[in-house]
């Protein structure tokens, strides 16, 4: 049937969608006249008409000048349609007040009602504890939030020296650590200087541990806090270490 509503209806028929409530049925929608339209090709109750608000194609060209700005300020992490509810959905970055910052500076008015922005959560604890700032020359992270996180695995010892952040891993000379935005620095419960949860404060692992993190990930010669690392720290090579966790707790979850 759905080839028949294709070749009949086009600009019209927009997708189908299966529903399991109360009974498994498939939802047939339209952007005109749905009940008389799929009337025309069955009277099956297990197929109900509804009404679409927009096509894919319609979407897709709804969408595309905030995707483009959106890119340009690097607020997006993707995005999707959905021509059966007629909406789209954007993967934000940043938090809903910094994207309303943004928007205040760039004049952006108000999106279409059917774009849905996805916004990122505020982290309610610093990058860096105040309790540790004064052992911390510069804490290098992502000023965006973790969109979506390439899941290869790296490990090194992630460790303090003169203030900087390090990595260790093989027999490569350290590298300077750069970390996704999620990850801060504070202490453990027992005080040792340690890698934190934002979102939580709870500490991912102590700094001197081996820690294992998700990668690869992308740092830019041209970020304000890569330059400002290298200005604080050397200008040696980086290495963006995401949001790592120390790999002694899965060692010692091993052995037991």
């Amino acid at each position: 049937m759905l080839i028949a509503l294709r070749k009949g209806e086009p600009g019209n028929f927009t997708a189908p969608r299966m529903v399991h409530k109360p009974d498994w049925a498939y939802e047939i929608y339209f952007k005109r006249d749905p009940e008389r339209t799929l009337a025309k090709y069955t009277g099956n109750p297990r197929f109900k008409p509804a009404l679409a608000s927009y096509s894919r194609e319609e979407l897709d060209a709804l969408i595309k000048p905030w995707t483009e700005r959106f890119t340009q300020h690097r607020l997006t992490g993707g995005w999707g349609t959905d021509d059966t509810h007629g909406t789209a959905e954007i993967l934000m970055v940043v938090t809903e007040d910094e994207y309303r910052a943004i928007a205040r500076t760039q004049g952006w008015g108000p999106v279409p009602y059917a774009i849905k922005l996805q916004f990122a959560a505020p982290l309610p604890f610093p990058s860096v504890a105040d309790k540790v700032r004064p052992f911390i020359r510069y804490f290098a992270q992502a000023d965006r939030s973790t969109g979506v996180q390439l899941t290869a695995a790296g490990s090194g010892r992630i460790f303090l020296k003169d203030g900087c952040i390090f990595v260790a891993s093989g027999k490569s000379a350290p590298k300077l650590a750069f970390f996704h935005r999620e990850t801060g620095v504070g202490t453990d419960g027992e005080g040792y200087l340690s890698l934190i949860n934002r979102a939580t404060a709870s500490p991912t692992g102590r700094l001197g541990e081996e820690f294992t993190w998700a990668g690869p990930n992308a740092t830019m010669d041209d970020w304000p806090s890569v330059r400002e690392l290298r200005a604080r720290c050397g200008p040696g090579e980086l290495l963006n270490v995401g949001n790592p966790q120390s790999s002694v707790a899965f060692n010692a979850r091993w052995k037991r």
